[in-house]
């Protein structure tokens, strides 16, 4: 599909640009952190195996990345589409792991429990929303096109009931 719809309507806010930002950096921290425990974030996060740890901060700064890298422009919105949704998915899969992973270790780290479930219940609102917005666009190019081929069909018609 094309990019038909105006580059603003996909746009970064500032205030997501910079929590995109942190948390690509804050995913990366908590990989090296899984090879360097005394780096770590969240003491907590150490005491899980290192290899869940580094996967969490994979899944926080890949899927943060390809969330913002969504929103370049794109010659279809449908790229930019894929790659946020991935990019969410990813973030959400990381940051549910973090809260989880916090919450076993150390269910008394209520401050680290509540940014990754702020941060997963988020993601999951912004999926949803995008979710939404595509398939309403969608339908919109669908009932256009519909649309264009009745006015077409009516205009060759009575072009030759014309005649």
């Amino acid at each position: 599909m094309h990019n038909i719809f105006l580059h603003h309507e996909r746009v970064v806010t500032p205030f997501t640009f910079s929590i995109f930002i942190g948390w690509i950096i804050y995913g990366v921290i908590i990989m090296i952190s899984s090879f360097i425990p005394s780096w770590s974030p969240d003491p907590s996060l150490t005491l899980d195996p290192w290899f869940l740890e580094f996967i969490i901060g994979f899944f926080i700064s890949f899927g943060s990345a390809l969330s913002l890298i969504a929103d370049w422009k794109w010659k279809n919105i449908t790229t930019s589409w894929l790659l946020d949704k991935t990019g969410m998915l990813l973030s959400i899969g990381g940051w549910g792991g973090y809260a989880i992973g916090v919450a076993l270790v150390d269910p008394t780290r209520a401050g680290a429990i509540t940014l990754g479930l702020m941060a997963f219940f988020g993601l999951c609102i912004r999926l949803i929303t995008t979710y939404s917005y595509e398939r309403f666009q969608k339908n919109n190019i669908h009932l256009t096109k519909v649309r264009d081929k009745l006015w077409e069909l009516i205009y060759k018609h009575s072009c030759r009931s014309s005649h």
